[in-house]
Order: structure tokens, then sequence, then C-alpha cells
């Protein structure tokens, strides 16, 4: 009994099976998803119901047979790998000996019922991902439905785990731990906005208004983009809350600098020469030279990151700035004007319905005089201070927005104002071009691009992530290759490494596990997290192109 390798079953994230240390071979599709179904209940099962679980849209005869060919599948690899007694069949029943295997979501949830700080944390460290991620069984509706449930059990123990350690973490003023928490608990579901408020909330605990600032853009971007909707009236208080500390200078630039490794922001290199240009811009601005800028890069290139960068100078200058943002969406076709109104909404305490009522384009020269107004209250607001207007996604923006862009472009050149509009091609829209062409001209315009960011760029971000020195090189090769120099792909493939426990924190540093990498990038996938940035990009190019 002593001499028994032991099962080691991952379910939790791409599922792994391990006999002693070592992968199983196991290719049978329904025979791998009985072993998963066995190990992650921990009971024991008649054959008629693991023949309905997999085979429930065969007959009961068929079924049978199905499941006496899976079970032989399952032994045979088993016996392979010297552990064919694992499975035990006590006729009519089939179970795994629980004495000799050990699978992650029991573990999980045996760390929950002792419910100490000490077992919740090692419990949420176990979950690499969502159940059984990337794994289906074919013709298995009665399978799939038990993943779906089970997984959603999962992520609301995962969601409760996560809120005590959030909370304790806050009991000892442990603000990076309560913010790694609370990243953990929003990666699962992201649109829990209580969740989103505690981690802006946190991070003015840590004095990072700069960070908290990101986080509600970011999670109004996602509404926007993906339901079409607003944040609720509390979170936009707090986002106005955070806009009044924006003075205060409580995040200095070093702060940002130190703390970024130990969050899942991605340092911030390769733009240092465009944010230099910013930060001129910003200078000129204040001694009453306005300018309009347009920063366009692809889906995920760090347009807004650098903006955001750009914004924590100002707020960490000596002269205080007012930031106002608005973003575009594919949703707003039939709003005019409205990244403008909900930029001006929070930077000023004036009613804007006599605003919006002018925006109404029915009411003759009603477009013209709602302009005229929009510039004024402009130029009232930069008495006080200097202004950056920030418009995010032109390439969504509609004909009323663009062109009000443009007529303000045109106007503030002799105010301390910044215009700074965000796209990905600019030569895409023929607004924005006659902007360029006229804007350049007159010297009143910026263009800036962002491009990838190269393999000394990404040696230079894994040494500031405090990666082992060690596995730099070798690992930048790599992530040069997979994400093609776009930050947004970096991240999350790096987060995808820490999840799967092939980067790991061994004190100071994260060590890469090298076996563990070298097996699991030969079946890598990007994250699903990505897929709808590589299909904007591939929606981008002709038919023939993507067929390649």
């Amino acid at each position: 009994m002593q001499g028994k390798a032991r099962l080691n079953i991952r379910l939790m994230g791409t599922p792994q099976v391990f006999v002693g240390g070592v992968p199983l071979a196991l290719n049978h599709l329904k025979s791998r998803a009985l072993l998963f179904y066995l190990a992650g209940t921990g009971q024991s099962y008649t054959r008629d119901h693991l023949a309905t679980l997999l085979w429930s849209e065969s007959s009961q005869s068929e079924a049978s047979h199905s499941l006496r060919s899976s079970l032989y599948h399952l032994r045979k690899a088993l016996q392979t790998s010297g552990a064919d007694d694992r499975l035990v069949s006590n006729s009519p029943l089939l179970t795994l000996d629980p004495a000799f295997y050990e699978c992650d979501l029991i573990e999980f949830y045996r760390l929950l019922a002792q419910g100490s700080e000490q077992a919740l944390a090692q419990a949420v460290t176990l979950n690499r991902g969502s159940l059984l991620q990337g794994f289906s069984a074919t013709a298995a509706p009665v399978f799939e439905d038990w993943i779906q449930a089970e997984s959603a059990r999962l992520n609301q123990a995962s969601l409760h785990a996560l809120e005590r350690l959030t909370t304790w973490a806050e009991s000892r003023e442990a603000w990076l731990d309560a913010i790694h928490h609370a990243q953990q608990l929003l990666q699962i579901d992201p649109f829990a906005e209580a969740a989103q408020q505690r981690l802006m909330r946190l991070y003015l605990r840590q004095g990072e208004v700069g960070f908290a600032l990101r986080q509600y853009h970011q999670f109004e971007q996602r509404l926007r983009q993906q339901l079409g909707i607003e944040p609720s009236p509390e979170t936009k208080a707090l986002y106005e809350e955070i806009l009044r500390q924006q003075s205060s200078r409580i995040t200095p630039a070093a702060s940002i600098a130190s703390s970024t490794t130990q969050s899942n922001l991605l340092p911030f290199v390769g733009r240092d020469d465009l944010l230099h240009e910013l930060s001129v811009i910003g200078d000129e601005a204040k001694t009453g030279h306005g300018s309009t800028v347009l920063i366009q890069g692809e889906g995920g290139i760090g347009k807004t990151r650098l903006l955001d960068e750009f914004t924590s100078h100002l707020i960490s200058s000596s002269t205080p700035w007012i930031v106002l943002r608005g973003a575009c969406s594919p949703f707003d076709d039939l709003l005019s004007h409205g990244p403008f109104i909900e930029a001006l909404q929070y930077g000023t305490s004036e009613d804007l319905n006599e605003l919006i009522a002018e925006s109404d384009a029915s009411v003759p020269d009603a477009r013209g005089q709602f302009f005229w107004r929009i510039l004024q209250t402009i130029r009232s607001m930069s008495h006080s201070a200097p202004l950056l207007l920030f418009i995010d996604d032109l390439q969504w923006a509609n004909s009323s927005t663009l062109n009000l862009f443009g007529f303000l472009s045109m106007r503030l050149h002799h105010l301390p104002v910044v215009l700074v509009g965000t796209v990905q091609h600019a030569d895409a829209i023929p607004a924005l071009q006659r902007l360029i062409t006229l804007g350049r001209r007159r010297h009143e315009l910026r263009l800036l691009s962002l491009t990838p960011l190269t393999q000394n760029h990404i040696t230079d971000l894994l040494q500031a992530s405090a990666i082992n020195p060690n596995s730099v090189e070798t690992l930048s090769e790599w992530l040069d290759a997979k994400s093609a120099g776009n930050p947004f792909l970096l991240s999350e493939i790096l987060a995808q490494l820490r999840a799967e426990a092939i980067l790991e924190r061994t004190g100071a540093t994260w060590q890469l596990d090298t076996s563990h990498w070298l097996k699991w990038r030969t079946t890598f996938a990007l994250p699903e997290t990505t897929h709808d940035l590589v299909g904007w990009r591939l929606a981008n190019i002709s038919p023939d192109a993507r067929n390649l």
C-alpha cells in the first residue's frame, strides 16, 4: 500500500492528471470526462447514472456499451501508469479510491470548510481559472450542465472567500493584500459593481488616485461596450469623490512606480518619449497655448494607459489640473455629443439640462448654439486651472461627436486646454483626416502613434515585474512572439502564467517553472479575455488575408 503512486487531479483551470508526478496518458475524451466527474464529486455512482451523464442522447444499451468502452480506456491508462486499482468497482457502484487520489476541487471545499484566514488564502490559490477550462465532452448535455452548475457554485464560493479575505486585510490595514484579493474577485466577476467600488476605495487608501481613476474608466468602458449601460449613481458619486482628490497630490509618481509591480498592472515601459512629448504639450498649455492631440494605435496597444500615466503626472504636478473624461461607444449612434456631456457632468457643478436641450439638432441653429455653449463652458472652467479634456475611442464616435471635437480643436489654441482623442486608425475616419491636415498646417495638432513594444521593452517590463533574471531573456523572446508586442495580450498571458503556477512568487521575485512552462506552451492558446481583441484585429483585414 505504501508504494502506491497517488493520482493528482486538477480541475480548476486547464484540467491536468498526474500519477506520481507524471502526466497520465489518456486521450479518450469520455474517459477523461468520467475521471473528472468521479474526482470532482468524490462520490460513488451507479453505472446507469454515469451512462446517463455522458450518453443521455443514446439508447440505454448503446449508453451502457459506451460506458464499458470508456471504462476500459480509463483502466488501461491507469494500468499503464501502475494505478489501475485507483478505480474501484463495487458492483453496481463505481468510485475513485479516496485514499490514493487528491483533487484540487475537493481540497478547495475542504479548506473553505475550515473557515480560517489561512485556509481561505490557500483555497483561493488553488483556483487557477474556470472549471475544466477548455474541456468539453461531445454530445453530453447532462455532463455540460453539471460543469455549468458546478462552475457557478465554485465562482460563488470563491467570491465569498475573497470578500472575507479582503475584509480581514482591511481590518489589518494591509491595503496591498486587500487590493490583491479585490482584483482576484473582479477577475471572476468583472461586473460586480460593489467590488469595483471597493477596489477604487482601496486604491484611495493607498493614495493611488490615478489607479482609482483608471479602475473607474475601465469598468465604465466595459459596461458601455458589453452591456450598453452606465455605472450606478453610487459609483459615479465615488468617481466624483476621486476627482476631488486629484488636486491633493496623494498620488506621487514615485508611489505609482513602486507599487506597479505589486498590482495586476504592467510596468509602464517603451513609451517614455511619448509621455515626454505629452508633458511638453501640457507645459505649453499652462502658459495659455492649447493643443489638440490624437493618439492612435490598435486595440490593446496602450492608448488609455498612456493617458492615465499623463494624467498621473498632471495630478502630481505643482499646478492643479482639471481632468475631464468621456468615452465613445458603439451604442451611441442616437446620442448626440454624449461623450462631451459625460465629461462635463463630472467636471462642473452647473445644470447641464439646458445644454442637453440645446443639442437637439431639430431646432434651427441648435447645433451651432450648443457648440458655442460647450466652448464657453470649457473657457470658464479653464479660468481656475488648466484643463485636460480626454475623449476615448473616437472610432466609435458618431458624426455629431466628431464635428464637436473638430470645432473645439480649432478654437482652443489660446486657452490653457489640452484636447485629447484616442482612436484606432485615424486615417480611416474622413473627419479626423481633415482635422489632421488642417491642424498640422496651423501647428495646433499633434498625432502620436503607438507601435508594438519591442523585445527589449518586454525585457525591461519583465525586469521591472521582478521576474527572476535567469528567466527574463528566454521568456521575453517567447512573449514577444506570442503577443506581437501588444501590452494587453502581454498582460493577459502573464496573468495566465501566474494562474497556472508557471510563474510563482518566491520571496521578492517571480520564479519561472521551466519544465512546467515547456510542457504547457506546446498547447498554449490565448486566454479567452483576448478573443474579442483578436477578432477586432482580424475584422480589419481582407478575407483573403484572414484565410491565410
